[in-house]
């Protein structure tokens, strides 16, 4: 099996997962989130490090809100 996710998302999908009702689905949710979690993370950096007048934890958060916007 290739294993094509980074150890930070295994690690923190393994948390997450933790926290989450069990349920056939649980595993593919868990690691959905944490993978969403850490895009936005990164993102959010290569920002502000483009524009480093903004507080990177405000372009987290921004960035935590987008995302959870539905696509239209």
């Amino acid at each position: 099996m290739v294993r094509s996710y980074t150890v930070a998302e295994r690690e923190l999908s393994g948390v997450i997962a933790g926290r989450l009702p069990a349920a056939p689905d649980t595993p593919l949710r868990a690691r959905l989130l944490a993978a969403h979690f850490l895009t936005a993370v990164r993102v959010a950096n290569q920002v502000w490090l483009e524009r480093p007048e903004e507080p990177l934890i405000d372009l987290v958060r921004r960035a935590l809100a987008t995302t959870a916007e539905p696509f239209a």
